[in-house]
């Protein structure tokens, strides 16, 4: 049974509205498959969420979770929202891949391996799933 309920982080609209305010468009790279593209569309639409793309993970076979291909389809232009290339300037996301050739071997690498988060990348923390998910009495961060 498919549903469109979810429930957008704290200040996600503001944010994303600011981001358009300032002449910036909005691509929205998530691992839902290409099928819950419609639905994942619809909840953001119903929250008043600003976007000029989502790209879904691709189904079939070899496609993975790997984000990067859709990362690339942005920054050159083959998406449905733009076909002229474009500046990615920022990567915001609450899991390492969701940061261009992001992985938790950036771990083994060193102090300088973060210079880009803060300034490039930004961390949010999604306190629905996943390893920042709530584990009482303290919250539980499994990060780089």
């Amino acid at each position: 049974m498919r549903t469109q309920a979810s429930a957008p982080v704290p200040g996600a609209a503001v944010f994303l509205a600011r981001v358009r305010a300032l002449g910036g468009r909005l691509a929205l790279v998530t691992n839902r498959l290409a099928m819950e593209c419609p639905d994942t569309s619809a909840v953001l639409r119903t929250h008043g969420l600003l976007f000029d793309t989502v790209l879904c993970r691709p189904e079939g076979a070899g496609s993975g979770s790997d984000k990067n291909p859709r990362f690339e389809a942005v920054a050159t232009g083959q998406t449905d929202a733009s076909r002229t290339l474009i500046e990615v300037i920022a990567f915001v996301g609450d899991n390492i891949h969701d940061f261009s050739a992001g992985s938790q071997a950036l771990r083994a690498q060193g102090e300088t391996a973060y210079t880009q988060f803060g300034v490039r990348y930004f961390i949010v923390p999604n306190s629905m799933y996943g390893s920042w998910q709530s584990r009482s009495p303290a919250v539980h961060y499994e990060g780089p």
